[in-house]
């Protein structure tokens, strides 16, 4: 059965002095703050009276209330709605049991684009009470804490397993830093690896065109030192023709020469007979 706020004061949930009349309302009651753990490595009193919380920002809210459950009432926390409008999240809401004795708090994290003050006294949770048919006990409920004990557990909590940003942003940044770095590194060793293996490849290029060439031209020079041998020996053979033909022209010359002797060697024995 949900209790009205009338059966919330009658059974006594909170301790007195530790509750406000202006936070009932017809069915539920309003929790408000008494302190903030600053989640920063820097460990904060409940003294702070208010807390800026940034966009993405953490904080834990204590409430003023210490609760003091009955063993056949069972409470529900919900998130305030005057809060999530602004962008103002309790992350950690659920139940708290009968016998818990002790005050409760929230992680908030601001999912808003603005910072947003939290100040002493604002109310941060919503509580509904339903009480049961108790059963057979089993279990018993054995979390039970002065206010000392709960605020130095929740400090030692907070500082040990949360960070003063929603997923950790700080350490999100370095990672995507140093992911970011790595990749860099490592697709400049690619890069550099490739430049040098192109360097290689021209150089390998460049030395094969040059061998090419330097072939190109002994060849080039072969080619033109056998036209010039043979032009040479054209040349010889032009001479050899040209002493040739003047070897024939003086043996005919030689042999006109004789015979023209011969002959006139005939005319004169002839004319010697005539006479």
């Amino acid at each position: 059965m949900l209790l009205n706020w009338e059966e919330i004061k009658k059974k006594k949930i909170f301790e007195d002095g530790t509750f406000s009349e202006a936070n009932f309302t017809a069915a539920n009651y309003n929790l408000s703050i008494k302190g903030f753990i600053v989640i920063d490595n820097k460990p904060q009193s409940d003294e702070i009276e208010s807390f800026f919380l940034e966009p993405r920002g953490m904080v834990v809210a204590v409430s003023n209330e210490i609760f003091d459950m009955p063993n056949d009432v069972v409470g529900y926390t919900t998130v305030k709605n005057a809060l999530s409008l602004k962008g103002v999240m309790a992350i950690n809401v659920g139940i708290v049991d009968p016998l818990y004795k002790g005050p409760i708090s929230s992680a908030l994290i601001n999912f808003g684009k603005e910072k947003i003050e939290l100040k002493k006294g604002d109310t941060f949770l919503r509580m509904t009470f339903h009480e049961f048919k108790k059963g057979k006990e089993i279990n018993p409920f054995a979390y039970n804490f002065d206010e000392t004990q709960y605020w130095n557990k929740r400090k030692i909590d907070a500082y040990e397993y949360l960070d003063e940003t929603f997923l950790n942003m700080k350490s999100i940044y370095k990672d995507v830093y140093l992911n970011i770095k790595d990749k860099k590194e490592e697709e400049d060793k690619i890069f550099y690896r490739k430049l040098t293996s192109i360097g290689i490849l021209i150089s390998s290029i460049s030395l094969a065109i040059a061998l090419l060439v330097f072939v190109i031209n002994i060849i080039t020079k072969q080619s033109e030192n056998k036209r010039i041998e043979e032009k040479i020996i054209n040349i010889e053979r032009q001479l050899d023709n040209q002493r040739n033909y003047k070897t024939i022209i003086n043996e005919n010359k030689l042999f006109t020469i004789d015979s023209l002797k011969m002959q006139s060697k005939s005319d004169n024995k002839i004319n010697n007979i005539k006479k």
